[in-house]
């Protein structure tokens, strides 16, 4: 009863508020975020609290049972929940684009993998693939994937992430995790930090949980090595990142993305990192695992889950469901 009471002498300006009214008169401004059984469920100051349907005015409760949930969307763009990918496109803010043009030229302005490939287009767009649980809740702190694709030439580079994002998405979504994937106009992003920043930024300013997220990294054959740059990238930035998924993979970049982000080691001690290799695969033999691993663990991190599976150079989906429930662990 007490935190009945003081709940309704708070009084919070949302700009999605509505005034509440309980059965003593007493009056709150406060966002609907659902029903739930016997209670109604309010946000306030970004907190959910819980109120009694016996304690509001029948006006109220009339608005609660007739209340739907408004339609998720992103950059102005309806969202569709349950695995389905979602683009967005849209420019880049004004202040990454000065921050484009002071890197022109400079090393640091390109990932390490990419820095013999050259093009005169300049990156201007943000393309960001999204796709959601069917219950996502973007005002509660999600899960998510940042999954990247692997480059072994320029028109793979141009294709961009985007290649690799169905591979993961429905695992993702099935799994309550979010997917996502950055891109650039220009195809795979050349300056990581942009990029994702302004992807971050985006998801942050418009789905309030995504402030509080949790993240892990992956992709396959090459792009189980560019996965690193955004894991590295997020550390560096203090966002919580707890695994990164290895799918046929030779080699490993985890060092060489710290070094070149400078992203403190401590947070690598505590990830995991989910390694898988077909017993067939001759890009990606499992007599390089071992070597894989020994990178892994010069880099401080020793939390690592090796496995095979029948099959050659791919990824085996099984390995995918259960990399994201052993992530999950880590909460």
């Amino acid at each position: 009863m007490k935190a009945i009471c003081t709940l309704f002498f708070l009084l919070v300006i949302s700009l999605q508020a509505r005034t509440w009214t309980d059965v003593n008169g007493r009056k709150i401004e406060a966002e609907m975020v659902r029903p739930d059984g016997d209670q109604v469920v309010v946000s306030m100051a970004g907190k959910e609290i819980n109120i009694p349907r016996n304690k509001l005015s029948k006006e109220d409760i009339d608005f609660v049972d007739e209340w739907k949930p408004p339609e998720l969307s992103l950059a102005g763009q309806l969202i569709v929940k349950g695995g389905k990918a979602n683009m967005i496109e849209r420019d880049y803010s004004s202040e990454t684009i000065k921050s484009l043009e002071a890197l022109k030229g400079k090393n640091s302005a390109k990932s390490p993998e990419e820095s013999d490939r050259e093009s005169n287009e300049p990156e201007t767009k943000l393309k960001l693939a999204v796709a959601v649980p069917a219950d996502f809740d973007p005002m509660k702190a999600p899960q998510v994937m940042i999954v990247c694709a692997p480059v072994n030439n320029e028109k793979e580079r141009v294709a961009g992430n985007f290649r690799s994002f169905n591979t993961f998405a429905k695992s993702c979504a099935d799994h309550g995790w979010v997917c996502i994937t950055v891109d650039s106009n220009t195809g795979r992003p050349r300056n990581t930090s942009a990029a994702y920043q302004e992807a971050i930024t985006l998801l942050e300013k418009e789905w309030r949980g995504m402030a509080k997220a949790r993240y892990c990294t992956g992709g396959f054959s090459g792009g189980s090595k560019s996965c690193w740059a955004p894991a590295a990238w997020l550390i560096k930035r203090k966002n919580p990142v707890v695994g990164v998924f290895m799918a046929g993979c030779n080699h490993s970049f985890a060092t060489i993305f710290r070094q070149h982000y400078k992203a403190p080691p401590e947070p690598y001690h505590n990830l995991k990192v989910f390694i898988t290799n077909g017993t067939t695969d001759n890009i990606a033999p499992l007599s390089k695992v071992g070597d894989v691993a020994k990178d892994l663990k010069s880099a401080g991190i020793h939390n690592i889950r090796q496995e095979q599976f029948e099959g050659g150079h791919t990824v085996h989906p099984q390995h995918v469901d259960d990399a994201l429930t052993w992530f999950n662990e880590a909460k």
